[in-house]
């Protein structure tokens, strides 16, 4: 009012995704600002010039540094912070003036303890997960058993539980652990491609200890940023289909069962095969090409490209050996 923020309300116990209202009434008594007594000036009005909200942006992460709305976990979830081993501290601070800290719950071995977010996403999209982590020499884990994961975890229901049905599956990074250099901001980056199913992509902050060995991790400057889907055929995801992509699903054809897309796996079966090289024809030339291209070529020429290139990498495996 008149440019003085008199008070400020902050829920985040509610899950964010479930539904809320607003309440806009006149109310005498209760908790804030308590009972009426002999000095309460019977009667009050409430004028009410306007009443307006804003809705969260659900494809960006709230408070990524750790620094907004009280300089808190506020937007995060947290598991395993049974003795609040899971905090926004200012010992070692990368991006503002908090971090995420984490250290084990000495309750049991193989305890496990972190923090998690979520955005809205589409299956197809690229996505990128950013965080460095930080070792203090006071929090030492080295020679310990204990270590952290970043992960990129898929959900096709949005606030679903770990390891229920609508989880779809993760992409682990091992970012901390008793061989990490202490005392300097290490980055790590996690990159993929939504599974085509999934409405939700968490990065998620797992501390683990195994035993009962002591330390803590600082997490600081964390993104998660999903991109346009890529385009079909684009498997150096330069913004075009060209003879580059041919090269790389050329180097990769033949691949079973756990190519991904940078492969040449366009259609997702894990597979770099004719499939895959039919759908790099049919979009031959689309995007911004690096390399003009005066017309699509045609699949007959793609196979031969290919086997070309098959054969060029055995003489090269054969000359090398």
């Amino acid at each position: 009012m008149d440019d003085n923020l008199y008070h400020t309300v902050d829920n985040p116990i509610q899950p964010q995704e479930m539904p809320m209202s607003l309440i806009i009434n006149l109310a005498v008594g209760g908790d804030w600002p308590g009972s009426p007594d002999g000095s309460t000036v019977f009667p009050q009005t409430f004028d009410v010039d306007y009443a307006r909200y804003w809705t969260r942006d659900e494809t960006e992460l709230i408070n990524p540094d750790f620094d907004r709305s009280g300089s808190g976990l506020n937007g995060w979830s947290t598991f395993g912070d049974s003795i609040g081993n899971v905090i926004a501290e200012t010992e070692a601070v990368l991006d503002g003036t908090h971090s995420l800290k984490m250290y084990g719950e000495f309750d049991s071995f193989n305890n496990y303890s972190g923090a998690f977010q979520g955005i809205a996403v589409n299956g197809g999209q690229s996505i990128t997960a950013d965080a460095s982590a930080f070792i203090r020499s006071e929090d030492s884990i080295l020679g310990t058993s204990n270590e952290v994961l970043m992960k990129l975890e898929y959900y096709s229901s949005f606030g679903a539980a770990h390891g229920s049905p609508d989880f779809l599956g993760e992409e682990s990074l091992l970012i901390a652990d008793g061989s990490t250099s202490e005392g300097i901001w290490i980055p790590h980056q996690i990159t993929d491609i939504v599974p085509a199913s999934a409405v939700e992509a968490r990065v998620t902050f797992l501390f683990h200890q195994p035993g009962f060995d002591g330390g803590a991790v600082h997490i600081d400057a964390v993104s998660l940023i999903a991109g346009a889907p890529p385009i079909p055929g684009d498997a150096n995801g330069d913004g075009s289909v060209d003879l580059l992509d041919l090269d790389i699903l050329g180097a990769n054809f033949g691949a079973m069962g756990s190519a991904s897309f940078a492969d040449g796996d366009f259609n997702g079966d894990g597979n770099v095969d004719l499939l895959d090289l039919d759908i790099l024809g049919s979009n031959f030339g689309t995007g911004s090409p690096s390399t003009a291209v005066p017309e699509p070529i045609s699949l007959g020429l793609l196979l031969l490209c290919a086997a070309c290139l098959q054969t060029r990498q055995r003489l090269r495996t054969s000359a090398e050996a």
